[in-house]
């Protein structure tokens, strides 16, 4: 097949997608059931039926804290998104904020780097927000006139062109410890024209306001990501189906879970370290590699596709499974790339990958 048809078939494939028709899946039915050997680390009865029931992390989401007085307008933004965000993997966000003496408390082992071994148990982690900074500017762009391939003339108005930025820092900690788990740095930004004769670029407070919204919109997009992965609830494996050269492994992250067709997990491997000093002792999860979650999805959990046999002769039973959360994508997946216009882009881009 000619590099040409080819590149024709991958357009036509992307077609389909992009049209909404369904990647055909193969069934649970079609594979074969087969005898897998536990990992050495596989939870046991008790906390496998405790996963399976719960609902991943419990987390405390802390008022969002500005720099400036004017940016509480946003506060609800910015805690509205984070819990949905969270809650749409599994976690529980406790319906209560921090308490006054707590954030005084987080913030002062945060200074000193001493923490306590004890405190809240109604969550084992919290997540601290700060509005960092939020700002925009406008620069004016007088009227211009071109010509087309025809020669017939055209005049563009005079316009402005607003830009806006937003900055969030997000911190998270474990409870009751109050050790820092990671820290982040969200950045987004948005941009608009009006147009306008006035080189002022004079912007009503409507205008702004969604200017600024939109920034940390796009913040809240471009950052989530990485802090959802750090904080996607662990699942297990618990059977493997045969087909040949693929397989199908059974995981207990149902569709409440964040579980959908399509949707990538990663499996790891705990692993039992001893400091050859201290003799203390850590866990740590080695990553196997990736699945496709399947439309096959139930009320305790769902089918991954696995087409790697490297990955497949090794994942055991009791394996940590969690979702791969991508960054947000306003236009479309393909290949893994988000594609803000995949009609004018698609060419180009499978190109690359031929």
């Amino acid at each position: 097949m000619s590099k040409k048809l080819n590149l024709g078939v991958l357009i036509a494939l992307s077609a389909i997608g992009l049209n909404g028709c369904k990647t055909l899946y193969p069934k649970p039915s079609e594979g074969q059931l087969v005898n897998l050997v536990q990992a050495p680390l596989a939870p046991t009865a008790n906390e496998l039926r405790a996963q399976i029931k719960g609902y991943g992390r419990k987390i405390i989401i802390e008022p969002v804290e500005t720099t400036e007085k004017s940016y509480q307008l946003y506060s609800n933004l910015i805690n509205d998104n984070l819990k949905q965000l969270l809650m749409s993997s599994g976690n529980t966000v406790v319906e209560r904020g921090l308490s006054k003496k707590f954030l005084a408390e987080l913030k002062a082992a945060e200074a000193r780097g001493v923490y306590k071994e004890n405190g809240p148990i109604i969550a084992d982690t919290a997540i601290t927000v700060k509005l960092a900074s939020l700002g925009y500017s406008g620069e004016f762009y007088e009227s211009s006139t071109w010509k087309d391939k025809d020669g017939k003339s055209h005049r563009d108005p005079a316009y402005c062109k607003f830009e806006s930025q937003a900055k969030l820092f997000v911190h998270v900690y474990k409870i009751p410890s109050m050790e820092m788990v990671n820290k982040y740095d969200y950045d987004g930004e948005e941009s608009t024209r009006i147009e306008m004769n006035s080189s002022r670029c004079p912007i009503n407070k409507g205008t702004l306001d969604g200017l600024y919204r939109a920034a940390i919109s796009s913040a809240l997009k471009s950052g989530t990501a990485t802090t959802m992965n750090d904080l996607a609830p662990s699942a297990y494996i618990v059977e493997r189906r045969d087909l040949g050269n693929e397989s199908l492994y059974r995981v207990t992250i149902n569709g409440a879970k964040g579980a959908h067709a399509g949707g990538k997990v990663r499996f790891y491997r705990k692993e039992k370290n001893v400091n050859p000093i201290t003799k203390d002792v850590r866990v740590d999860e080695l990553l196997i590699g990736e699945g496709e979650i399947t439309d096959s999805i139930d009320a305790t959990g769902a089918y991954v596709l696995v087409k790697d046999k490297a990955i497949i002769d090794k994942l055991m039973i009791g394996d940590v499974v969690k979702l791969k959360h991508q960054e947000a994508c306003d236009g479309v997946w393909i290949f893994d790339k988000c594609v803000a216009n995949p009609i004018n882009t698609s060419t180009s881009l499978i190109g690359n990958l031929l």
